[in-house]
């Protein structure tokens, strides 16, 4: 997965949750519409395959929840806008149901780099006893590049539940060879930083004023443990991942005692996102992710 793109939906995935008190199993599933055969492992700038649509559904004991994405382009292939619908029916119906639109727009230069960016959503929880009620987010992104490589974002978000319209900058800071070494995300007060030696993940930190934090196991490039300390209450999150690096099991414990715990089994099927283009001049490194798997 490449540092920049969307979020990515899983493809050919089976997830299985387990909690305590029962049992609950999901099964995902997507379809690719790209009107093309796939011959590669990622996708190329100048690749002309490219996802159309995605669907995936989800069904479980409580809630059935299918999303859908429609991708399109411009001439020269670059990605300019998605949307995404999300909806979410309990299955008894005396549940609320929620609805979310997500849409992301992007616009480049004349040579093709990525310059700014939208992305926002709006969701909607129906009630079959009340009103619905209507929750909104946006944020604004633009870039900026130092020899045809990112070295800044900065971000501004706007919504319902923002308090702060400051911006949020992330920049990027690269090696001799070119390859990404650091990225800080946050202000001269608070700060969240990666560290990579030779396109890999190697530490995890937060700076806050003198002090400095590091709450994440890395090893082998991937973050295996996460602490969450509160003050009543500490969760620590822990990962397992196969040879290539993808998530097949993730647990969570709260002042040591086990929540929840989930496994995934893969297939060797392509991410149907493999085909969406690279962001020029954007680092591509891979990101596995025990938060979102």
């Amino acid at each position: 997965m490449a540092l920049q793109g969307p979020i990515p939906l899983r493809y050919a995935m089976k997830t299985t949750f387990r909690f305590p008190y029962g049992l609950v199993t999901s099964l995902l599933v997507g379809w690719l519409s790209a009107g093309c055969n796939q011959g590669t492992n990622e996708a190329l700038p100048q690749q002309t395959c490219r996802i159309q649509q995605y669907t995936a559904t989800t069904k479980s004991r409580s809630t059935n929840w299918t999303r859908q994405t429609v991708y399109t382009y411009d001439q020269a292939g670059n990605l300019i806008k998605s949307v995404s619908t999300t909806n979410e029916q309990p299955v008894t119906r005396t549940l609320p149901t929620e609805t979310t639109t997500t849409t992301a727009t992007y616009t480049y230069n004349a040579e093709g780099y990525l310059m700014a960016s939208t992305s926002g959503w709006r969701s909607t929880v129906s009630s079959p006893n009340s009103q619905s009620k209507t929750t909104l987010f946006s944020s604004a992104t633009s870039y900026s590049y130092t020899s045809g490589r990112l070295t800044q974002q900065s971000e501004t978000d706007t919504g319902t539940y923002v308090l702060s319209n400051n911006p949020v900058l992330t920049t990027y800071e690269y090696d001799s060879n070119g390859d990404l070494a650091k990225r800080t995300v946050g202000s001269p007060s608070y700060q969240q930083i990666w560290v990579y030696s030779k396109n890999q993940l190697i530490d995890y930190m937060e700076r806050s004023g003198n002090s400095e934090n590091h709450p994440f196991t890395v090893q082998d490039g991937v973050i295996t443990k996460m602490v969450f300390p509160g003050s009543q209450q500490e969760l620590v999150v822990t990962a397992q991942f196969d040879s290539r690096r993808r998530l097949i099991r993730r647990e969570e414990y709260v002042n040591n005692q086990m929540t929840q715990y989930y496994t995934q089994t893969w297939t060797e099927a392509k991410p149907a996102l493999a085909s969406l283009p690279l962001f020029k001049g954007f680092p591509a490194i891979l990101m596995p992710s025990i938060v979102s798997g």
